[in-house]
Parts: structure tokens; sequence; C-alpha cells
């Protein structure tokens, strides 16, 4: 039987959200988001740390080939729906300098592994002008305070912020800018 359900529950309930027939840990809310997100912002690679079960890396990596970015995905577990070249089985913190190293500028650094406050004080020290951090489950496991304002002489910006708090999205995202601009 049919479950009524609300717009806002539709876009908001991770249960309501598979991609390419398989489960997400996402919403559509927050696939709406990358939507945007991949048409308007410019960058040269996309770091995701923690693959989960992988359908949304299948959905960054077509991204990657389609709008032209490097891809990359690092998980202590191989992902259930994702096979490919851009996965990296490593513990992204023992392995911090070895996931850096693999940094190219601008990027796009995605934090949705166990620990995202500790992501996002470990990583955030690598970005530079120009990058982008993401972080998901906003609200749930982090929250403003875990994100710091200025990093490397550049201001940690909320970017798209308007657009995901309408859609109730757990995703947040941030533009590192250079002071002096």
């Amino acid at each position: 039987m049919h479950k009524a359900i609300t717009t806002k529950q539709f876009l908001t309930n991770k249960e309501y959200f598979h991609l390419i027939g398989r489960p997400a840990q996402q919403t559509w809310a927050d696939f709406m988001c990358w939507e945007y997100f991949f048409h308007e912002a410019e960058f040269k690679q996309f770091i995701e740390l923690g693959s989960g079960n992988g359908t949304m890396s299948s959905y960054y990596s077509i991204m990657s080939e389609r709008i032209g970015f490097e891809f990359k995905t690092f998980d202590i577990k191989i992902p259930k729906y994702f096979e490919g070249p851009q996965f990296y089985a490593m513990d992204v913190f023992m392995s911090k300098d070895i996931v850096a190293d693999q940094f190219n500028h601008p990027m796009c650094l995605f934090c949705d592994d166990g620990d995202k406050p500790r992501e996002i004080k470990t990583f955030l020290p690598y970005l530079q002008h120009g990058d982008y951090m993401v972080i998901h489950d906003y609200g749930r496991e982090v929250s403003l305070k875990s994100v710091p304002k200025t990093v490397n002489d550049c201001n940690v910006v909320p970017y798209m912020l308007p657009l995901v708090e309408e859609l109730g999205s757990t995703l947040r995202f941030f533009h590192i800018i250079n002071k002096k601009i």
C-alpha cells in the first residue's frame, strides 16, 4: 500500500532515496544540491572521505567523467556498490599525508567518513584559496562550530546556503576564499 508522505519528507528522508536502483546514504535534497554544485563550481578534483556503500561514489565517478574533474574516494572498507581505480582502501587519519599528497587544487573535499569534526580539523589546513569543502550530516554529526572561519590566510565561506537550507539538505558547502579578495 502506498504511504502518504509530504514533499519535505520525500526530499529529506534517506529511506526514499535510491540512485541507479541502489540505496544511498543521502537524500533527494542532497542529490539536487550536488547537481547544482557540479554545474556551478569550478574545480579540478573531487576527493571523497568515506565511500559508504558506494552508491554516491558511483554518481561522483560518473559526474567526474561527464564534467571533467578527477575523482578519488577513500575508506577503510571496500564499498558494496563501487568498484574502480578511484577507490583507495586506507584509514585517512593514519595516512593523512598520503591523502593530502593526492590533492590537486582547486579541489573539492567531501567529508563523509565516520568522524566529520576530526576530518575537518585534519584536512581543512591542506585546503587553499579556490578550494571547496562539503560536509554531510550537518546538524546531526557536525555543526557550524566545527568549521573554523579561517584557514591559511583564507576565509571559509558558506556556499549555496539558501538553497541547501530551503531544500532541507544535510549537506553544507564551503568555499575557501583569500582574505584579500
